[in-house]
């Protein structure tokens, strides 16, 4: 496209395409390399985003999560690393995972969960069920003689 003054304006394609140059080239220049306590290397790597336990790394052979633990000191303290702050977050997170465990087998039976009494009392109950079973079997089959041999 010409412009007033005779120049040519580059389109939105161009500008677009430009745009996307620039992130890749950023994106490259960004990159950098990662070594475990272990000795395992990650070259070129970039980083995805950082979580409270570890960063997600981007690498020519695929996406890999690296904990802090795993990693060097210098780089835990580059990226805020708290070991505390990190324990706190599992244990809150394991006391949601069961609440909502236990909220979901309540959920399923439309009952209460069963304590340790109440589930003592199955194999009684059980037993009770037989018992009233077989005697039931044995009215029945008693009625059944009665009426086939008069």
């Amino acid at each position: 496209m010409q412009h007033k003054s005779g120049r040519i304006r580059p389109t939105n394609s161009q500008k677009t395409i430009l745009a996307v140059v620039i992130i890749l080239t950023a994106s490259l220049a960004l990159a950098e390399d990662f070594k475990t306590v272990n000795g395992k290397e990650y070259k070129n790597a970039t980083i995805r985003h950082v979580e409270i336990d570890g960063i997600v790394l981007s690498t020519k052979s695929g996406i890999t999560k690296v904990y802090f633990t795993e990693l060097p000191k210098e780089v835990q303290e580059r990226f805020h690393y708290n070991p505390a702050v990190v324990a706190a977050a599992q244990r809150r997170a394991q006391r949601e995972a069961e609440q909502i465990a236990s909220q979901a087998m309540q959920d399923k039976r439309g009952l209460p969960v069963p304590t340790e009494e109440e589930d003592e009392d199955v194999p009684k109950k059980i037993i009770i069920g037989v018992i009233v079973f077989v005697v039931c079997l044995i009215i029945a089959s008693g009625v059944y003689i009665k009426k086939s041999y008069f």
